[in-house]
């Protein structure tokens, strides 16, 4: 039965692949009406509030202190962190809360973690979305799915469940070593894991001489910088996919020629702007298919950088080039034209000019460990390098017009731990 309700889900899901954006705004006008109507008899926090306009902008923070009266489950946050904090210690990730909804636990990279809740129906309808967008048509092929991430929950157990799919957690807890042996028992077809682990099952790899040939291959979880992207793309020998996931949902995946798409079917997209050129935003999510725990007007962390035209996909979904990293992790630099103002220098611009500067270039990272001190991080740390990169990043001060940074430069060192989340720039101060 339940086999039978996931296929007319992604049939469903199937079914709302909109040719225009007219008729994708229209759909979801009509859901968010439907929706708000719900949400007022069901979410306390939000019984008061007459109109979706009235409605206000939260933020994790937000979340965490009226989570109680967010969920319409009847859950507390205190049973909930305790129930998460267990399955993470104990490995076990089977267990539920009451009335059979599974909890997470963010891995709290921007800050305090936060937990998620899933009921039954939408780890189903979740599912069949993710069936739909990632295996398409193919879901009724044999497929086997390795899935890396820091901590497993029922929510991607579902996707595995019947369907002719296979489904394997790698819990990276494990000693790596073992991983890559059962990675190449498995032999996937499917291939999900973050960037940076995505790099050492390829170092993995080439110490053995062996190869897997997984049909796709996703990026998840961490921002995919365009090293890492042409390192794997290299190695594998085909284009390195994208999926938008977070606590806050699935958010969006990669078209067949790597563009974002968002998943507005389900999801409202509003744009906190960064820039004046409107290209960089924050997104400001309203997911009207998700009721246990409501996502209403709730501000992202998260740097996108829009896409400008029409993806050749002709998807009339909202695309986005890149996801940039994270609000915190911006750098500013004092303005030399307005005293006291400062200027933001977004990743990207960082990176494109580090990038630039030499091809033997193999790892870099970009550390704001000062209020005037930049600590720049190379692999190799030659002085050759040192020059090139110092000189590319002085342009690109004079460009922005801010007043030049101390740089540091220290040689690159790997992450000692797997289960951090990477990030190529990073803001060490409170700004």
């Amino acid at each position: 039965m339940r086999k039978i309700k996931l296929f007319l889900l992604f049939l469903l899901a199937k079914r709302r692949a909109f040719k225009t954006r007219r008729q994708l705004l229209a759909y979801q006008n009509k859901r968010l009406r439907i929706f708000f109507r719900w949400l007022r008899k069901n979410a306390r926090y939000y019984e008061t509030y007459t109109s979706f306009s009235q409605l206000p902008i939260i933020t994790k923070q937000d979340m965490l202190d009226s989570f109680n009266e967010i969920n319409t489950v009847g859950c507390t946050l205190k049973d909930c962190l305790a129930q998460a904090h267990r399955m993470e210690q104990t490995r076990d990730f089977n267990d539920t809360v009451s009335n059979g909804i599974s909890v997470g636990l963010s891995t709290g990279t921007s800050g305090k973690r936060s937990v998620f809740l899933v009921s039954k129906q939408e780890q189903n309808q979740w599912a069949s979305i993710m069936a739909s967008k990632v295996l398409g048509w193919s879901l009724f092929k044999s497929n086997r799915v390795a899935l890396f991430l820091r901590a497993n929950n029922n929510l991607y157990e579902t996707v595995g469940q019947g369907n002719g799919i296979q489904f394997k957690f790698f819990d990276l807890m494990r000693p790596f070593d073992q991983l890559v042996s059962d990675l190449l028992d498995y032999n996937p077809t499917i291939l999900v894991a973050p960037p940076s682990i995505l790099k050492e099952i390829v170092k993995a790899l080439q110490s053995k001489k062996i190869k897997i040939s997984p049909g796709k291959i996703f990026s998840v979880a961490e921002t995919l910088s365009e090293i890492d992207r042409i390192y794997l793309e290299c190695f594998f020998n085909k284009k390195i996919l994208q999926i938008y996931q977070c606590t806050e949902g699935f958010l969006g995946i990669s078209c067949q020629y790597g563009t974002i798409h968002l998943n507005e079917e389900y999801i409202r997209f509003d744009k906190k702007y960064l820039d004046e050129n409107q290209d960089r935003f924050m997104p400001i999510i309203t997911d009207f298919t998700r009721k246990s725990q409501p996502f209403v007007n709730y501000l992202l962390d998260d740097i996108l950088h829009e896409y400008k035209g029409q993806c050749r996909c002709g998807s009339p979904n909202l695309a986005i080039s890149s996801i940039e990293g994270r609000q915190n992790d911006l750098l500013y630099f004092q303005s030399k034209i307005q005293s006291h103002a400062k200027t933001v220098i977004y990743p990207d611009f960082i990176e494109r000019a580090i990038l630039a500067c030499s091809v033997d270039i193999e790892e870099y990272e970009v550390r704001r460990v000062a209020q005037e001190t930049l600590e720049v991080l190379l692999l190799p740390n030659t002085p050759k390098i040192q020059i090139q990169v110092r000189k590319a990043l002085e342009l690109l001060f004079d460009k922005f017009q801010v007043v030049p940074t101390k740089i540091l430069f220290k040689q690159w060192v790997k992450n000692p731990s797997i289960l951090q989340k990477y990030y190529r720039i990073q803001n060490k101060l409170d700004d």
